[in-house]
């Protein structure tokens, strides 16, 4: 791995760059549906990410249980390799859980109208004006507040988002968390 030269892993990092971006981009903005809803929806980035995961879990778990290692220090390596195996299927686990309830929300927007599974499991459909607030999670998400008390949970990373929030904040003037300013 030392001895190759240079340029491999610079292109090796260039082609990774460049495809997270691709799948980024392609996955931002939400497609019209039926009547001219459009539907939040997990991105390209949430598939790509799980995908991965997934690999990598198995792969781990394979070296772990059926191959492990001949070195003089092999305990530990396999103690290592336990640990890194528990780190990633937690991340797997949450991104397993984001992407679920992006599914689960169902959520869609047309003009100033905001359709949505809430917190009963029910379908709500919430007017854009009546947006109390909107604050950030140290996870990366938004919460919506309405003045009914109801809350939308999204990740901003979804695709659609994007364009949904500048659809809220073209519509009303939302009080932002102090993050979001």
């Amino acid at each position: 791995m030392l001895h190759e030269p240079l340029y491999r892993h610079f292109a090796t990092a260039l082609i990774s760059a460049a495809t997270i971006g691709l799948l980024a981009w392609l996955g931002r903005r939400a497609k019209a549906g039926q009547n001219g809803w459009k539907r939040i929806r997990p991105s390209p980035m949430h598939w790509f990410g799980l995908t991965i995961a997934a690999g990598l879990l198995a792969i781990m778990t394979y070296v772990r249980l059926f191959v492990g290692s001949s070195r003089a220090d092999a305990a530990e390596q396999m103690q290592i390799l336990t640990i890194l195996i528990m780190v990633l299927a937690a991340g797997f686990i949450f991104m397993a859980r984001s992407t679920f309830h992006l599914w689960r929300l169902g959520l869609a927007w047309r003009e100033n109208q905001l359709a949505f599974r809430g917190q009963s499991g029910k379908q709500v459909i919430q007017n854009i004006q009546d947006i109390k607030s909107r604050d950030r999670t140290p996870s990366g998400g938004l919460i919506f507040r309405f003045f009914d008390g109801e809350l939308l949970r999204l990740d901003e990373n979804a695709a659609g988002v994007p364009e949904l929030i500048t659809a809220i904040d073209g519509s009303v003037d939302v009080v932002k968390s102090e993050s979001d300013r």
